[in-house]
């Protein structure tokens, strides 16, 4: 029997369930570096994900596998904060009740994943620097049994692309004018 047999190893241990009232969960597990890179500290952006210098209370799982298996659905949501200081000069989090700076992600017994942004927030495919839009249909497509259904955008050289009818002929083509296309107004990619 090793020596240091039982002693806590955050970064070695092979699993581990934490739970702390005040803790910097990301320097202790060795994630500060990686997640850094969503530290851009440019509010405009988003909110850094930094470990507070007074610590946060915080609950890790860290093994090799990790299941989750409901019937129903599951619902990973931010709710947002605000932090204010009290008579003591303490600092104190006050969950926001505005839930349109809230954030979630859903997935239904379905089979739908839905990710949900706040009102000021996007979906950023690729990484948090992602800053290239993406154009799509300016008219409702269709989800029809696990795929989507709508007409093709056509180029300004009347080329068709995209849409389940960009290779249809006589009255299954649907065409639409130049023009009609937007970028999609909260997704991001890289």
């Amino acid at each position: 029997m090793s020596k240091q047999e039982g002693d806590f190893d955050l970064i070695n241990d092979r699993s581990r369930i934490q739970i702390s009232q005040k803790t910097k969960v990301d320097t202790n597990y060795g994630l500060a570096t990686y997640n850094s890179s969503f530290s851009t500290g440019n509010t405009r952006l988003g909110t850094p994900i930094a470990d507070n210098a007074d610590g946060d209370s915080a609950i890790v799982i860290k093994t090799d596998k990790i299941r989750l298996i409901a019937r129903s659905d599951v619902e990973i949501l931010v709710s947002s904060y605000e932090e204010t200081a009290n008579a003591k000069e303490a600092k104190i989090k006050n969950e926001l009740v505005d839930t349109t700076k809230w954030a979630s992600i859903v997935i239904k017994s379905n089979g739908d994943i839905v990710f949900k942004p706040s009102a000021l927030g996007y979906i950023k495919l690729g990484g948090d620097a992602a800053n290239l839009g993406v154009i799509c249909s300016d008219i409702p497509v269709t989800p029809s049994r696990g795929t989507v259904e709508g007409p093709p955008m056509i180029t300004t050289m009347g080329g068709q692309f995209a849409g389940s009818s960009a290779t249809g002929t006589g009255e299954n083509r649907q065409v639409l004018a130049t023009g009609q296309a937007k970028y999609a107004s909260k997704v991001l990619i890289k």
